[in-house]
């Protein structure tokens, strides 16, 4: 039998916070503790309340995986909806203790604080490090914000990047993105991520009604979802526009932010607020169209989630680029330089028209689900993290106190 590893798991926040890098995260904690009997400490920011419900994803996950809640001030989201949390000393010394005794550490996305911070440590102490990227260029329309970042990227993220034993990228634009300030191309490879779907869902009619029913939805009007932070990066104005201009669709809009679609006081528009990940899927079932005009993405795990249950997707021609597999089944506009409606309210009108009926859905489903295999996923990552574990000065493997 393999040697168990000692893990060391660094998000910005925990997966009840709703966002798809920590949503990722927390089901490869679960995957590579239950599926390939790694020990997994996962350190994360403090924000968010567990649900009550057991056999949601996110309880099940904090059943198995050591969850660390690291103290922390969040001010940042609050204020501005861009998801930076600081942390405090106590969780940083916690945090340094734990990677002291780790066979490798795995971070998600290089600028967060807690990412920044176990790469320095780990480096330190000599622990392997493993990035997985999920974003690629940022578009926020701050032009300070993107110089920013801009200098970020090629002086702490080319220094993180040459720090990491390995790197993964969740898509095609983001490895390429990338690719130019990575020294060592051996060392970077793209790894989709991996989805958790019932191979017997049906993709008909007949379950789009029920569901419709169950959420209380008119089934004799189309209905675009849009799921995520309700913030202008997600191009959340873009829906706004479309919404008004295209009374005759239904728009849901499921997930938190700043923006209140509310003050809008649009009778097409329902906002839901959080939605559980668990009862996410069921939206997919019953709408039309997943609308996601963000300003950047790397590969969104909504486009995922709403492909392998059939939902047409429009988005942008990045999101369409970064699975070239599945390109032809995702609808695109230009990435958005500013809050212009009109290219997609005339897409959207055209796909409500072509693509979704139940074949349609019925051949997108099937393609994606050949793709997105969550075995798959955790099995090259626990091939990636047990190659880079053999780095450690002792050879591993380490023990948690």
């Amino acid at each position: 039998m393999s040697a168990r590893l000692r893990l060391t798991v660094v998000t910005h926040y925990f997966a009840e916070h709703g966002g798809g890098i920590e949503r990722v995260a927390g089901r490869l904690c679960e995957d590579l503790t239950t599926r390939h009997g790694h020990t997994v400490r996962w350190f994360a920011s403090h924000t968010d309340s567990l649900t009550s419900d057991s056999e949601s994803p996110v309880e099940r996950i904090a059943s198995v995986v050591e969850r660390v809640a690291v103290p922390n001030w969040n001010g940042i989201e609050r204020s501005t909806g861009l998801p930076y949390p600081l942390w405090s000393v106590a969780g940083l010394r916690a945090l340094a203790r734990a990677i002291e005794q780790s066979d490798a550490v795995h971070v998600h996305d290089f600028s967060y604080f807690g990412s920044l911070a176990a790469a320095r440590i780990a480096r330190s102490r000599g622990v392997p490090l493993l990035l997985t990227q999920h974003t690629g260029a940022v578009r926020t329309g701050s032009r300070a914000f993107a110089t920013l970042y801009g200098v970020g990227e090629r002086t702490i993220g080319r220094w993180l990047f040459a720090t990491a034993a390995a790197v993964t990228c969740v898509s095609e634009t983001t490895r390429a993105h990338w690719r130019p300030i990575v020294r060592d191309a051996t060392k970077l490879q793209t790894v989709w991520n991996g989805l958790d779907f019932d191979d017997t869902i049906r993709v008909d009619d007949r379950e789009r009604g029920r569901w419709r029913a169950a959420w209380g939805v008119r089934d004799d009007r189309p209905i675009v979802l849009f799921v995520g932070r309700r913030i202008r990066k997600k191009g959340i104005e873009i829906v706004h526009g479309v919404a008004r201009a295209m009374p005759q669709v239904t728009f849901l809009i499921a997930g938190q932010g700043p923006i209140d679609p509310e003050v809008w006081a649009l009778p097409n528009v329902r906002t839901l607020g959080y939605v559980a990940s668990e009862r996410v899927g069921e939206l997919y079932e019953l709408a039309d169209v997943l609308l996601l005009p963000s300003y950047a993405e790397g590969f969104p795990l909504v486009v995922q989630e709403a492909l392998v249950r059939g939902t047409a997707v429009l988005s942008t021609a990045e999101v369409a680029a970064a699975c070239p597999p599945v390109a032809e089944s995702i609808a695109h506009c230009p990435i958005p330089e500013r809050d212009d409606a009109q290219p997609w309210i005339r897409t959207l009108e055209r796909l409500l028209t072509e693509s979704i009926g139940e074949p349609d859905r019925t051949r997108r489903a099937e393609r994606a689900r050949g793709l997105w295999s969550r075995t798959r996923c955790a099995a090259e990552y626990d091939a990636i993290l047990r190659r880079i574990a053999v780095q450690r000065p002792d050879g591993g493997t380490a023990k948690f106190a």
